[in-house]
């Protein structure tokens, strides 16, 4: 996935709004991915959250994989 950084900076507002969205698709996508490891790993929650008010981006993530979770088991077997 390319990242369209240079979109982001467009004049033309959708371009600009589509990049962000973009963006922060692959943010999201990039932190389910590490936060998924880590666990797989044995962190805990605690650990994942390192810093001040990133205990809320642990919440995010968590409340992300319990959707994610409950999105697969209602889609249809293939």
């Amino acid at each position: 996935m390319a990242v369209p950084t240079a979109a982001a900076a467009s004049s033309d507002r959708r371009v600009g709004l589509r990049a962000v969205r973009a963006l922060r698709r692959l943010l999201e996508t990039l932190e389910v991915i590490q936060v998924d490891d880590a666990r797989r790993y044995g962190w805990s929650w605690q650990e994942i959250a390192v810093g001040p008010g990133e205990a809320i981006v642990a919440a995010r993530v968590e409340t992300t994989t319990l959707e994610r979770s409950v999105l697969n088991a209602l889609r249809p077997a293939a």
